[in-house]
């Protein structure tokens, strides 16, 4: 593949908005990150449903989509099963909860890179790079447990994927105006 070429001009400035990325994955209240997914909590949701969707990504690492069950889930995130029901009533819906909050840290990294005072090309070309690095290590993370997924919930990911999709697009097009 070729390299990429950054104008000298705008090695400074394409340095401070990755220096800016940097920096909200170094704000997590957990401690240090493994994984740049790792950058942001999603506020507008209660913690416990932030509990029950760091344990399935736990136990999706550890076991799977398919052998993850709703009582390890509980047992990992501290709760009672009960509870785990109240928020994800399915399985298929924790899954989902997973998928859509990391979309969500991807956008919210795009929207922090798309906001600075910069060149819109330095923001864009950012947004790329970091848009590219952010799915990479998402598929390389997690590569064991794409495939199920796709089987298992291929039509609300499909569904999905749109929305989305639509949503980083708008990022981009608000650079662009």
């Amino acid at each position: 593949s070729a390299p990429i070429i950054i104008e000298a001009k705008h090695d400074f400035q394409i340095l401070l908005i990755l220096t800016k990325l940097l920096q909200i994955a170094l704000l997590v209240p957990d401690g240090p990150p493994y994984s740049i997914f790792n950058m942001v909590k999603d506020a507008s949701k209660p913690d416990m449903r932030e509990a029950i969707l760091d344990a399935a990504e736990r136990l999706l690492d550890r076991f799977g989509y398919s052998k993850m069950t709703m009582n390890d889930l509980a047992e990992d995130a501290g709760i009672g099963v009960g509870t785990t029901y109240l928020y994800f009533p399915v399985k298929a819906e924790v899954a989902m909860g997973v998928l859509e909050r990391y979309n969500s840290r991807v956008r919210y990294a795009l929207s922090e890179i798309a906001s600075p005072d910069d060149p819109a090309d330095t923001r864009l070309q950012a947004m790329l790079v970091a848009r590219v690095m952010l799915r990479f290590e998402g598929a390389r993370d997690h590569q064991s447990q794409i495939e199920e997924f796709k089987r298992v919930v291929k039509t609300i990911v499909a569904e999905r994927r749109c929305h989305w999709m639509d949503a980083e697009r708008e990022i981009f097009a608000n650079v662009l105006d």
